[in-house]
């Protein structure tokens, strides 16, 4: 299970974007739409990685695998920063047991790997409309 550093962190969603502070270490940071889908869970509750995995294989079409990859370097990321707390552990040979096969769906919003920006002033956050 994962965790938000509630005492540390301080976040806002604005639309299908997300912005953090540390507080602790006075970082900003920005995130991309699939970043702030994965903060949405966080925001929620202690979500554990399958059910991020659930939530963004949900939202978007695209491999299994690659969202697991994904993921695991996103949380890995938030872990870093201090912005989460939690563990990520899978077995990275497992086949995709959900039976989950993408499927070609144009009206689904495209992947695109969650990242997580980071800056040392808020002005450069606002003068880069990340």
């Amino acid at each position: 299970m994962f965790a938000l550093n509630k005492s540390e962190v301080s976040w806002r969603f604005l639309e299908d974007e997300a912005v953090l502070i540390n507080l602790k270490t006075n970082f900003y940071y920005s995130l991309n739409t699939s970043g702030t889908l994965i903060l949405r869970k966080l925001a929620e509750g202690q979500p554990t990685f399958e059910e991020l995995v659930v939530s963004l294989r949900d939202h978007y079409v695209s491999d299994e695998m690659r969202i697991r990859r994904d993921i695991e370097t996103f949380l890995g990321q938030l872990l870093d920063e201090g912005i989460v707390f939690g563990s990520i552990c899978w077995d990275k040979s497992e086949k995709n047991e959900s039976g989950f096969e993408p499927q070609l769906d144009y009206s689904s919003a495209s992947y695109r790997a969650p990242v997580l920006t980071k800056f040392d002033k808020l002005e450069r956050l606002i003068i880069c409309g990340e």
